[in-house]
């Protein structure tokens, strides 16, 4: 683990190191997600052709749903594992 200073508290927190498969490969499959989306709202994409853009497909709302923070939401110990956890389908729910 290493030490992270936070710009927000002005305390410094202990976080995990960033997993690449976790922290670079979020970027490349939403990028992909991006490219197609014009091609999918034309229906122009039939899921099966091509299993990269179908993981894209399912990923993406899961990790823009854990990068979604609103203001009162509590404070994210590791990004990393919050990440992690939503992409495996078991990140923490907020209740209403």
């Amino acid at each position: 683990m290493r030490p992270a200073s936070s710009r927000m508290t002005g305390r410094t927190a202990v976080r995990s190191a960033p997993n690449p498969a976790v922290s670079v490969r979020p970027y490349l499959i939403s990028a992909l997600h991006e490219e197609t989306r014009e091609l999918r709202l034309m229906g122009g994409y039939t899921a099966g052709a091509d299993p990269t853009l179908d993981k894209a497909i399912k990923s993406v709302p899961r990790i823009y749903e854990a990068m979604n923070q609103a203001v009162d939401a509590p404070r994210c110990e590791d990004p990393f594992i919050d990440l992690a956890a939503a992409l495996r389908g078991d990140a923490k729910t907020l209740e209403s």
